[in-house]
């Protein structure tokens, strides 16, 4: 009986490091996705500098900004993303360690 906890606390050991690691790959992501989006605002913020000075090029600085726009928005929903997982790794955690507690 002795034996068979231990192998169940060491299952939820285990367990809880994957979703840790989980957690610390999101935030990698996290901080990816928001070095991006500073860089495509940064983008957006040139092109609008060029674009007053160069009126020929507007429409090519325009459709460029729109393009960052776009991939903004697809860092900002895959951050979201990965906050939800977070957060459900998170209650996993929780679970688990109230589940060896339970055990103990």
């Amino acid at each position: 009986q002795a034996k068979e906890m231990i192998d169940k606390n060491r299952d939820s050991d285990v367990e809880i490091k994957k979703i840790t690691n989980q957690i610390e790959r999101c935030k990698k992501s996290i901080s990816r996705f928001d070095t991006e989006i500073k860089e495509h605002n940064a983008k957006i913020q040139e092109n609008k500098k060029s674009a007053k000075e160069d009126e020929k090029k507007a429409k090519i600085y325009e459709e460029t900004a729109k393009y960052h726009e776009s991939l903004i928005k697809e860092c900002k929903e895959k951050s979201e993303k990965c906050s939800a997982e977070i957060k459900e790794f998170e209650i996993n955690i929780k679970d688990a360690v109230s589940a060896n507690k339970e055990r103990e």
